[in-house]
């Protein structure tokens, strides 16, 4: 029971960080349905876990029995898994969500009905031994009342398990035919592994149930196989949900390590354009950083400044450089232009924008940048 208590501590913290973490996000995009609906899933599970652990004490808590608690605790588990359900099938669409959540609230209703209705009728001694079952002590509920009424308690429960993992799995065998990226492609593809895992899993689990409610024995080897496939899925379904979110931060991230070499080499020619130009300097942003990962927008950020910083400094300094020809000016050129600009009264100085310093035709930041930091590790080996 220690154990027990100790690992639903330790989910109950995760869960709960995961929760405020959601709820952060969801304040800066408050028109996200999936966020409500993942919102739904880990504040419901989090709940359960105190009515879960007061129901294995086997006591009354402040008045309430223990099948009370048990009940209240599977019926936050149910409604977990119904916005389980909307989170991943509904899709991004406000109007989409209302709809599912329509359609699939009435096998909802109806389970939670059911786990209700035999709350209330069962008497004392088969309450307590029905609300054991989960709490270690499976072999109290071993008699021909209390093996019915977990047979109609915990199977109800379990059919709307199959259920929802049967339309997650149908969900994701329809997306993976569509066109998408291949990170979309192979999340999608591990979350139908996932559904069939958990389907044959819960249905395992069921039967071991209702063989020691009909049989009057155990079925360790079904329930053990049950618990094992329930994990394996479970996991499974966490991988395949967080894997397009993990492979695309990672691709981010290494753009952004890629952006902050590029922010070093440039350091050089950044520096000594500024020392004549300090009025090119752009002012940094600050604030206002949406996302997740604010740092990686800082530095892309700051990456972009330094590009356009540099390019329109040699733009200015282009009328300095001889014959302002096409094409990335020699290290050589550039110090002599920033010697003679600085060397110039302010009213000398003149500026053309016909004065193009790097290739012309179509271009991208990104091949700005690869010119601008061949130049400025040209410039470094001058200064060498």
């Amino acid at each position: 029971m220690v154990a027990v208590t100790v690992l639903y501590a330790a989910i109950g913290t995760a869960d709960a960080a995961a929760l405020a973490w959601m709820i952060r996000l969801l304040i800066r995009q408050p028109k996200n349905p999936r966020l409500y609906a993942l919102v739904g899933v880990l504040l419901c599970w989090v709940l359960s876990i105190p009515a879960a652990l007061a129901a294995n004490q086997g006591s009354p808590v402040f008045g309430v029995d223990s099948l009370t608690l048990r009940t209240v605790e599977h019926v936050l588990r149910l409604v977990a898994v119904y916005f389980l359900l909307l989170f991943i099938t509904a899709g991004d669409s406000g109007q989409r969500m209302r709809n599912a959540a329509r359609t699939q609230l009435a096998p909802l209703l109806v389970v939670v009905a059911t786990l209700v209705s035999v709350t209330i009728v069962l008497p004392s001694p088969v309450r307590d031994a029905v609300s054991q079952v989960e709490g270690g002590s499976a072999s109290a509920a071993m008699n021909p009342h209390s093996s019915i009424a977990r047979i109609v308690y915990f199977g109800t429960e379990n059919l709307f398990y199959i259920y929802v993992f049967v339309v997650i799995g149908r969900w994701a065998e329809k997306r993976r035919q569509l066109q998408m990226a291949r990170n979309l492609r192979v999340g999608i593809g591990v979350v139908e592994i996932a559904s069939a895992i958990l389907v044959a899993a819960t249905a395992l689990l069921t039967a071991a149930s209702v063989i020691a409610g009909v049989a009057q024995r155990q079925a360790p080897g079904l329930l053990v196989l049950g618990l094992v496939g329930m994990t394996v899925g479970l996991v499974l379904l966490v991988v395949g949900l967080a894997y397009p979110s993990v492979a695309a931060a990672h691709a981010r991230w290494r753009v952004v390590r890629s952006q902050q070499r590029a922010i070093r080499e440039l350091e050089r020619l950044w520096s000594l354009i500024h020392e004549v130009l300090p009025e090119h300097e752009l002012p940094a942003e600050r604030g206002g950083l949406a996302g997740a990962f604010p740092l990686g927008r800082r530095t892309t950020r700051r990456y972009y400044r330094r590009v356009i910083e540099c390019r329109d400094g040699l733009l200015r300094l282009g009328p300095y450089m001889g014959d302002g020809s096409a094409g990335t000016p020699d290290p050589s050129a550039v110090l002599v232009a920033i010697e003679r600009y600085r060397s110039s009264t302010p009213d000398a100085r003149s500026y053309s924008p016909r004065a193009v310093v790097l290739a012309e035709g179509p271009r991208t930041l990104a091949d700005d940048a690869a010119e601008l930091v061949e130049l400025s590790r040209g410039l470094k080996s001058q200064r060498g």
